[in-house]
């Protein structure tokens, strides 16, 4: 993992390319997101994905693309051209990933999450 990130941390963006067709991927939030994030770079992703877009949106770090148009990628990685706006994008998901997409508030959610499912049932039909 870690030489990994550092192999991540000499690129000048990342692309998450998942394509249409399958429902998981739609909806996957993919970790490679999340490294690129915590590493600075700015991403280009598939906009079709909801997750991953609401989290590119939310962070402002990154392009969404159309992945099964070869002209839309080309067209992403030639707006991210300019060093200057690859930062500002980069320092945009560094600070979500260490903010409100850092692992620790994920972690403290799921465990409420188990611990008050794991409490059981509660009144008709257990609800």
């Amino acid at each position: 993992q870690d030489a990994a990130l550092e192999r991540l941390r000499a690129c000048d963006l990342a692309l998450v390319l998942f394509q249409r067709g399958e429902e998981n991927h739609r909806l996957a939030l993919p970790h490679k997101l999340f490294d690129a994030m915590a590493t600075g770079l700015p991403v280009i992703a598939p906009a079709f994905a909801e997750e991953v877009a609401t989290v590119v949106r939310t962070a402002g770090c990154g392009l969404l693309v159309e992945t099964g148009d070869a002209g839309a990628i080309a067209g992403a990685i030639a707006a991210l051209a300019d060093p200057a706006r690859r930062a500002a994008l980069g320092q945009a998901g560094w600070a979500a990933a260490r903010g409100p997409f850092a692992w620790e508030g994920e972690a403290a959610r799921l465990l409420a999450l188990y611990r008050d499912l794991g409490a059981g049932p509660r009144g008709p039909g257990g609800l």
